[in-house]
């Protein structure tokens, strides 16, 4: 005799970096950019992207008030000044 499988709810793991990370992603993959090319292994690590998701969350809750598209233009120019972009 077989037990019946106890009731459970299953746990959403999509997680708000994840969003962040989809739209770095969708964004640099086709450019050819130097740093942020995603089909080359040399030149995207974790920090790029890590870095990108950590300036998003900064930037997003320090100004509260801008758009999706300001966050990403103020992240950009913050790796640009560091560099990466």
């Amino acid at each position: 005799m077989e037990r019946p499988t106890p009731p459970s709810k299953v746990k959403n793991l999509i997680y708000p970096e994840d969003y962040i990370r989809g739209n770095f992603m969708k964004t640099y993959d086709h450019k050819n950019t130097k740093y942020v090319r995603l089909d080359d292994s040399k030149t995207l690590t974790d920090h790029v992207m890590d870095k990108y998701v950590n300036c998003f969350i900064e930037v997003s809750q320090r100004d509260d008030g801008k758009d999706a598209k300001e966050v990403v233009a103020a992240v950009e120019a913050m790796l640009a000044n560091d560099g990466l972009f």
